[in-house]
């Protein structure tokens, strides 16, 4: 687990800002050694318990402006900072699950929407061609 843990340290990118927990991603970069055996513990724990840490449950939401009067709340989206502890959980189950369903022949060929080097975009394409093929 430690190294599944590391890994998804050595992923995060760290060009965004630090959560409510008031800690950036390039400390997780810069301690990962130190960090990893701990943050292990917490995400076994969690998973088994089915419970988070009650800070990872809080989200700081700030306004970020896309077009026109900036007068206008309309012209505000909403961007959630989460810790970024949660999000590593996240991804390391994530990755654990998508593993499973792939090693286990569980998702199908027309699946698009999560796997890597498939999108809405190649999913299109393949309904597209399908729709060619049988209405010639």
């Amino acid at each position: 687990m430690n190294s599944e843990v590391s890994k998804c340290i050595k992923q995060l990118k760290c060009n965004g800002n630090a959560g409510p927990d008031n800690l950036p991603t390039q400390f997780y970069k810069v301690t990962n050694s130190f960090v990893r055996f701990p943050l292990s513990i917490i995400f076994n724990l969690s998973v088994q318990t089915g419970e988070l840490p009650d800070i990872w449950k809080v989200a700081s939401v700030t306004p970020i402006f896309k077009k026109g009067l900036p007068s206008h709340p309309t012209n505000y989206r909403p961007i959630s900072l989460t810790c970024v502890g949660c999000k590593l959980l996240e991804t390391g189950i994530k990755t654990n699950l998508l593993n499973h369903l792939l090693r286990n022949n569980v998702t199908i060929s027309s699946e698009h929407g999560f796997l890597s080097r498939k999108s809405t975009t190649t999913q299109l394409l393949k309904c597209s061609f399908f729709r060619l093929e049988y209405s010639s």
